[in-house]
């Protein structure tokens, strides 16, 4: 009986005693796709080790490869092969024979997504149910896929649909980060022990309006950091950066998180400032961040004391 595990395809086109199970395991460190397989097989008695070979359909040197036990894990290139076993026998100086072969083929079968895209933020147009398009690559000889999607507020009763294309639409609420994999039928004999990879991407509601900040500068002073409301807003996120009159790096003086559209502002020395004010929602895209650039003059006695100060450094 064959077995599959983890996308890798095993084809038996002759009667053998052998089973046989795999793993796939990216390789970037050759110039040819390989995965690796592991081979098992009944172990025979009296033996002390076994001898594997892995002969290539389209000719070329065969892997021969020893084994202490009953099973192999190799890497390969993909493709197709015939593999025999034959086992060392204890005191012996011989080999058993050859065991009957197996035709093996080793494919990557991996459902990759096409639609979304693994980690992709989807913002929505509006606040009902979005329209979204899974799409995967295709598998070979498959006759049904079956996807799964859920949310972490799903995760017990997730959507299930079945379909024989490569794609599906499904109407899903905005605001969750979603997780979906494929499933796959094959339309022949192998059956498959799948583990298949979790995609997951954010579906966000529509975004917020930008904050319109009404920030006044008075006599060289701010009391209060203000800025219109945007609505649908659950609070905002504000940031205060500062640099001297005489720099051009800004460095972050303050954040802090808000429900109100109102910052007191805090005493202020000379130099250039920059408000950041950004929107965001529960459920919904943050908006984009809105910008105000404002100056604090010295006042009198700064100036004094910066003379002062040019004075007392003077030889």
């Amino acid at each position: 009986m064959l077995r599959l595990y983890n996308n890798i395809f095993l084809l038996c086109l002759a009667a053998s005693h052998a089973a046989f199970a795999t793993d796939l395991i990216p390789n970037a460190t050759v110039a040819v796709a390989t995965k690796i397989i592991e081979l098992e097989w009944d172990a025979v008695d009296k033996a002390e080790s076994y001898e594997v070979r892995l002969t290539p359909e389209l000719g070329g040197v065969a892997f021969l490869s020893m084994a202490l036990e009953n099973r192999l894990t190799k890497e390969i290139p993909l493709g197709r092969y015939s593999v025999e076993v034959r086992a060392k026998i204890k005191d012996e100086d011989k080999f058993s024979p050859w065991s009957e072969k197996i035709e093996l083929e080793v494919m990557s079968k991996s459902t990759l997504p096409l639609r979304p895209a693994d980690g992709a933020v989807i913002t929505a147009e509006g606040k009902k149910n979005v329209a979204l398009e899974f799409a995967w690559a295709p598998v070979e000889k498959v006759k049904e896929y079956t996807v799964r999607v859920w949310s972490q507020a799903r995760k017990n009763k997730p959507w299930v649909f079945n379909t024989s294309k490569t794609q599906k639409t499904l109407n899903i609420p905005p605001g969750e980060v979603y997780y979906w994999q494929v499933f796959f039928d094959r339309s022949d004999v192998i059956s498959y022990n799948q583990n298949p990879p979790i995609f997951s991407f954010s579906l966000q509601g529509k975004q917020l309006v930008r904050p319109e900040i009404t920030t006044q500068v008075e006599s060289g002073k701010v009391k209060v950091f203000s800025w219109k409301a945007s609505p649908g807003a659950g609070g905002y996120t504000a940031k205060l950066s500062y640099r001297p009159l005489d720099e051009e790096q800004y460095q972050l003086l303050r954040k802090v998180t808000l429900k109100q559209p109102l910052w007191p502002a805090q005493s202020l020395r000379a130099g250039q400032y920059k408000l950041e004010i950004q929107a965001f929602a529960l459920k919904r895209a943050p908006s984009q961040i809105a910008e105000f650039e404002f100056v604090i003059k010295p006042t009198v006695d700064e100036m004094q004391r910066a003379l002062n100060s040019l004075a007392a450094d003077q030889p």
